[in-house]
């Protein structure tokens, strides 16, 4: 998870890669309930706030809405390819 974050701070744009991840996901016919809560999560709190900072903080906080993010690592899948523009 640290190196994903070290490269979100690197590289704020791919933030749209967790966009992207939500959306294909969501798709999922047989979806974990668990799994949609994170993806309603990290949803929720990319609405609210762009900044990488603050993202950065609300994945690592140590309640129920980090925890439930850090749940599913591939929410953030992607984030670390190079071939990515």
């Amino acid at each position: 998870m640290g190196e994903v974050l070290a490269e979100l701070q690197r590289a704020p744009h791919k933030v749209k890669i967790i966009q992207d991840n939500c959306d294909h996901y969501k798709t999922q016919i047989h979806l974990k309930r668990g799994f949609l809560t994170a993806i309603e999560r990290i949803e929720l709190v990319l609405i609210i706030d762009n900044d990488i900072d603050r993202i950065t903080q609300q994945i690592l906080a140590n309640d129920y809405i980090g925890n439930r993010i850090r749940r599913y690592p591939l929410l953030f899948r992607g984030i670390l390819d190079n071939n990515y523009t």
